[in-house]
């Protein structure tokens, strides 16, 4: 880290103990600090390139933006997952009418696979 604040400070500035202080106050702030897991969380079967990431389960090569796609479906799961959404009263209604109207086709296709099997078993029985 020190050898990075010295590529990053002016020349005239680069001294052991101007180094020292700027690390000292970076380390002291917490909102600096990120564990590794912060930082590399992509899937374990992602491998990091500098153009991308490669998934080895499915052969391509992943852009960078599908890594940050990838990354916020994984907040929005974990935000669910820690109760930070509710469904609406007319997201619940949708979901109603939706099983609803799953209802109505399940029992009409029963209804005509019923008449299809009656129809031959009318037939088989006047043969």
């Amino acid at each position: 880290m020190k050898s990075h604040i010295q590529k990053l400070i002016f020349r005239d500035c680069i001294k052991a103990t101007t180094i020292q202080s700027i690390y000292n106050l970076l380390v002291s702030q917490a909102q600096v600090q990120k564990h590794f897991s912060d930082l590399n969380n992509q899937p374990s079967h992602w491998m990091n390139f500098q153009n991308g990431y490669f998934d080895v389960m499915e052969w391509k090569m992943c852009k960078e933006s599908d890594y940050a796609i990838h990354m916020a479906m994984l907040a929005l799961k974990q935000l669910y997952s820690d109760n930070f959404f509710t469904e609406s009263d007319h997201s619940k209604e949708c979901i109603v009418n939706l099983y609803r109207s799953a209802d109505s086709v399940k029992a009409f296709t029963d209804n005509m696979l019923c008449h299809k099997s009656n129809d031959r078993n009318d037939k088989n029985d006047k043969i």
